[in-house]
């Protein structure tokens, strides 16, 4: 038996891990029919407990991709998630708050804050930006610099760039 037929056993028998791993096989693929595929095989996991199977289920319906858009369905995956300890969830949480015409600051860092609590560099990193440039919170270029090492120390190229870019640090 080959890695991804076991990988499929293992999926049909409800282990969770796996049916992320299929769903990810399926959402590398161009075609409509996989990524709907994908899309089932992300809500069979969220379906069994899993945080990463919410998480991309919520990509899946922020986006609509192999499902029919739906930006609060996926903020309640993500949500979901979240509580479950999935840090990416939080911070697309966050970005939501601060895309289109209306932005939420306030509501953005509550969010960012809790994903970088779980030291997720995407948080991380836009924490730095926040207290850069004053976004919801007062300009503080100590704690900007404090949050943009932690991420750049995970590897967060934007971070690096913010601190190579800061004078006398």
């Amino acid at each position: 038996m080959d890695e991804l037929e076991e990988i499929i056993a293992q999926a049909n028998a409800g282990n969770a891990e796996a049916q992320v791993l299929l769903g990810d096989y399926y959402a590398s693929s161009d075609e409509e029919k996989e990524i709907t595929e994908a899309c089932d095989w992300y809500r069979r996991a969220a379906d069994n407990g899993s945080r990463v199977g919410l998480y991309k289920l919520g990509k899946c319906y922020y986006v609509g991709a192999g499902v029919k858009k739906d930006i609060p369905w996926a903020l309640t995956c993500w949500r979901l998630a979240g509580e479950l300890g999935n840090s990416n969830a939080l911070y697309m949480i966050g970005s939501s708050f601060v895309r289109g015409i209306h932005k939420d600051y306030a509501s953005a860092l509550y969010w960012w804050r809790r994903a970088a609590g779980l030291q997720n560099p995407f948080g991380q990193c836009m924490l730095g930006l926040c207290y850069k440039n004053g976004y919801g919170v007062p300009v503080d270029p100590d704690a900007a610099e404090k949050w943009f090492r932690l991420s750049a120390f995970q590897g967060n190229e934007t971070a690096r760039n913010e601190l190579v870019g800061t004078p006398g640090r």
